[in-house]
Parts: C-alpha cells; sequence; structure tokens
C-alpha cells in the first residue's frame, strides 16, 4: 500500500492527506479532496470514498456503520457540532481539519457545554463544574471565557456556536 500512518482512534483527520485504519479487515482510506475519485478507488481498492463536503456528523456516522460490520469501533466520545470535533479523551478541538488551541478552562467549558447540547447550562453551573464548587473565581469569569472562545471558533458573520440565553446561561444547538 502506501506509507501512512496508521490510526486507531481518534479524530479522522489530524494533518495527513488521508488515514489509514489499522484493522485488516478494512480497506478503506479517506483522502483529501485533491486526489481524483478515479485514483482514490482505484490506489485502495476501497469500497466507499467520502468526500470532504459531507458534514462531520454524517462523515462519522459513515465510518461508525462501516467499522460497526467487523467490531473495529469503541464507542466514542468525540463530540461534534457543526464543523467541531472535540475529543475530550485527546484534548483535542479541530474546526474542519484546523487543530484550535485552548486553554485548560475554556477546553473544559466548551467541553461542558457540547456534552450538555441542546441544554441551556447556567453560569454557576458552568462556574462549578470548571473552577469547582468552593471557587472563589467571580461569575463574570464565565463570560469572559465565552467570549474567548467564541473568537476562536466562530466563523466570520456566522451566527455564534455558543448561545447565549439571557439572564440564564449558555446552550449550544445545531
Amino acid at each position: 500500500m502506501n506509507n501512512l500512518p496508521a490510526v486507531t482512534g481518534g479524530p479522522a483527520s489530524r494533518g495527513q492527506n488521508s488515514v489509514r485504519f489499522a484493522e485488516p479487515e478494512l480497506h478503506h482510506e479517506l483522502y483529501s479532496i485533491t486526489v481524483a475519485l478515479e485514483e482514490r478507488i482505484g490506489a485502495t481498492g476501497s469500497e466507499a470514498v467520502i468526500e470532504h463536503s459531507h458534514a462531520l456528523e454524517e462523515l462519522l456516522r459513515r465510518m461508525r456503520s462501516l467499522l460497526g460490520k467487523v467490531g473495529a469501533l469503541p464507542e466514542s466520545s468525540l463530540l461534534v457540532v457543526r464543523d467541531i470535533v472535540l475529543d475530550p479523551d485527546g484534548w483535542l478541538l479541530m474546526k474542519g481539519e484546523e487543530p484550535i488551541s485552548l486553554t485548560k478552562r475554556e477546553f473544559e467549558i466548551f467541553a461542558a457545554l457540547l456534552k450538555n447540547k441542546g441544554r441551556v447550562m447556567t453560569r454557576e453551573l458552568l462556574l462549578e463544574s470548571v473552577w469547582g464548587y468552593d471557587s472563589e473565581v467571580d461569575i463574570k469569569a464565565v463570560d469572559v471565557y465565552i467570549s474567548y472562545l467564541r473568537s476562536k471558533i466562530d466563523a466570520a458573520g456566522q451566527p455564534s456556536i455558543i448561545q447565549t440565553v439571557r439572564g440564564l446561561g449558555y446552550v449550544i444547538r445545531n
């Protein structure tokens, strides 16, 4: 085959042009969009090729389906919203194919919001889950860190991924 690194878990893309799964039963490789479709299918003998234009949720669903056939997929801890993938186990945040650098507090706040996607999280709850129950940190620190997060993950001209619920707190919705 080629000299691609074998990957058994974590996000599907970490900066390389493609990923090969180490399980010998699988002959699926994900290639970058720069390689012609015929070349991708012919070079790998793959049964499926997934284009970058698919939504991340669709990509993850299809990968789970393919890997589930051979029992090769452990329960995933990846958290996904729009083009953002958060890997709490690997302490990694990807926006599309770009890794986003977050501080420990930013990561913990974003993880808490994603784990509770669709539920409003109060400032108090976020403060307690990130800084601890007996913390003397001011509640406004949550607002400051939400601002930092928005500046790092939101696309210009698009609605914010983290929505403010006036008088209550914050929520992430698809």
